[in-house]
């Protein structure tokens, strides 16, 4: 299957990796050296403060990238222009849209019940920034490759899994293999509740990191609209 230019889900996963990588290493420099603040409130607000900063980072590397693109193609002069107006009532921008701010709303339910449990915070934000920061860029290309309509499937549908396996974690501490859950039928139901979080966090960065298709979808919009504008003209 070719791969369309520009590859848009490649583009938009690797600046993802890019902006999530300076946060990366800040934390494993925290990490390895113990600078650990006396308040743990206090490091959890910094934490997401920081992860969102290193978010809106990649949002804005693609979004640079793909305007200076855009920009240096002289048939499109002035497409922002000629797009905006259009852009918001397209279906395909509403349903990317809503898939931005549900994968958003999934991390940090992830994380909201991922910090009720025993684990030092910054190991939950290594671990599900670290995972998204290795497959981004992969989901991505796979997005140009298989279409972005099956990948965001796929994604979706990874993300719906991973979030009922997070409703059936035991954090109460008891484990329990009894009665049917979907974690019992993906053979995790017997670990500890701390075990099964992890496996969360890591397949939820690894298969389900909905943003990076999205971001793209919206990117394909923009372009097909202005090329579409300007054909026209």
């Amino acid at each position: 299957m070719k791969v369309p230019s520009p590859a848009f889900g490649f583009i938009s996963g690797s600046f993802s990796t890019i902006g999530l990588l300076p946060h990366l290493f800040i934390l494993v420099l925290i990490w390895s050296f113990g600078i650990y603040p006396k308040s743990e409130t206090s490091f959890i607000i910094f934490l997401a403060a920081f992860t969102v900063g290193a978010k809106i980072l990649g949002e804005w590397l693609f979004c640079d990238h793909c305007k200076k693109r855009m920009a240096s193609e002289g048939k499109l002069e002035n497409w922002n222009s000629a797009v905006n107006r259009s852009l918001f009532s397209d279906p395909n921008v509403i349903i990317s849209l809503m898939v931005l701010s549900m994968d958003f709303l999934i991390d940090a339910t992830l994380i909201y019940f991922a910090l009720k449990l025993p684990i030092p915070p910054l190991w939950i934000f290594l671990t599900l920034l670290g995972s998204q920061a290795m497959a981004s860029p992969v989901q991505g290309f796979s997005s140009d490759y298989f279409s972005q309509k099956n990948s965001l499937l796929f994604a979706l549908s990874m993300t719906m899994l991973f979030f009922f396996v997070l409703l059936a974690i035991p954090f109460d501490g008891d484990i329990s293999i009894s009665t049917f859950s979907i974690g019992e039928l993906l053979g995790i139901s017997s670990f500890s509740a701390t075990t099964q979080i992890f496996l969360v966090l890591f397949g939820k960065g690894i298969l389900a990191n909905t943003t990076v298709i999205a971001r793209a979808a919206i990117a394909t919009v923009v372009k097909e609209k202005a090329m579409e504008k300007f054909s026209n003209t």
